[in-house]
């Protein structure tokens, strides 16, 4: 009955993207123009950038029916809400400055962290707990930032729904390890409606996320793992976290301290992220995503094995970390 349930959100959002996609044909609604100069535009036509309204339907209605519409998850979802908005208006043509978006996500992010229970950051695996004030602030830049590693690695056919896909799939076996249902059944509802997504977005990239539905995934992600580890019972360590998500939490980090050091602002978007030059060798953007998605599996797999061994996740981030320095010099050369 649960297969058949989520087979529902799965087409829903799928029916939901097809009529996006041609509104967007007929009235060019959501569409990065064949003219946008943007340095994450990967496509050689005028796209649809509203994926994630077919996601945000199919979690709506998954939790709708699943029956998960009750106490501190009605606050969850109106936090969804507002992450959506946040990037979703950049999606209509309406421009927000970017610390206006940020602080739109600050303060979704809030309302989750302090409204749920267990939804901030006590405990970050190193030895010593934070007093509350400061986990939810440090909380709320966790999950902020992870909204923004997941939008930086969109615009590329299958990357990042790929990626939300395999992290879904391994945070439904963790939580399922550790008996926290809730948490399983909310990201096989994500994972639905992110297939749905994916079936139009790879190869063809008929439609993608744009910032809304990039935004969406990445604080839905974050906040499930918060929720996963932060739990005062769960054997989960805080590391798995950041090691399941290394690629595009990583990404930014890598990018803000590359910038720095060349003297640009953090904020400033440029065309020097890993996929992008990965893209410029291969000039294939579907396989530029299989490769990166590929690449990233096995890590996310020993983040799924290790999910209570802090040492071992350490050591996987460290593996994770060096590859990339040195892929990155090899494709920057």
């Amino acid at each position: 009955m649960w297969i058949l349930l989520y087979f529902l959100v799965l087409l829903l959002s799928f029916l939901v993207l097809q009529g996006v996609i041609l509104i967007s044909k007929k009235y060019q609604l959501f569409v990065d123009s064949s003219s946008s100069s943007k340095p994450q535009r990967f496509h050689y036509r005028p796209t649809s950038r509203a994926g994630g309204l077919g996601v945000l339907v199919g979690v709506l209605v998954g939790f709708v029916v699943f029956g998960l519409l009750s106490s501190a998850w009605v606050y969850f979802i109106v936090a969804c809400l507002v992450i959506f908005a946040s990037g979703f208006a950049e999606d209509m043509g309406i421009s927000l400055s970017p610390k206006l978006r940020l602080l739109i996500q600050c303060f979704g992010a809030s309302l989750a962290c302090v409204v749920m229970e267990n939804a901030w950051l006590r405990d970050l695996g190193l030895g010593f707990e934070f007093i509350y004030v400061l986990g939810v602030a440090f909380g709320v830049f966790a999950v902020v930032g992870v909204c923004n590693a997941m939008n930086i690695i969109d615009g590329f056919n299958g990357l990042s729904g790929g990626i939300a896909a395999c992290v879904c799939v391994s945070i439904i076996v963790v939580a399922g390890q550790v008996d926290m249902l809730p948490i399983a059944v909310a990201c096989a509802i994500l994972l639905s409606a992110v297939l749905g997504f994916l079936v139009l977005n790879f190869p063809k990239g008929k439609i993608f996320l744009g910032d809304g539905g990039a935004y969406l995934i990445g604080f839905f992600l974050a906040m499930m793992l918060v929720l996963l580890t932060q739990e005062p019972t769960s054997i989960v360590s805080p590391w798995y976290g950041f090691c399941v998500m290394i690629y595009p939490v990583w990404e930014v980090l890598f990018s803000i301290l590359r910038k720095k050091l060349a003297g640009k602002s953090p904020m400033q978007p440029d065309s020097k992220h890993f996929h992008m030059l990965l893209f410029k060798k291969l000039g294939n953007n579907p396989l530029t995503s299989f490769i990166l998605i590929c690449a990233n599996a096995p890590f996310i797999i020993l983040a799924t094995f290790f999910y209570a061994n802090t040492f071992a996740l350490m050591l996987t981030c460290v593996v994770f970390i060096i590859a990339y320095i040195l892929s990155y010099r090899l494709l920057i050369r």
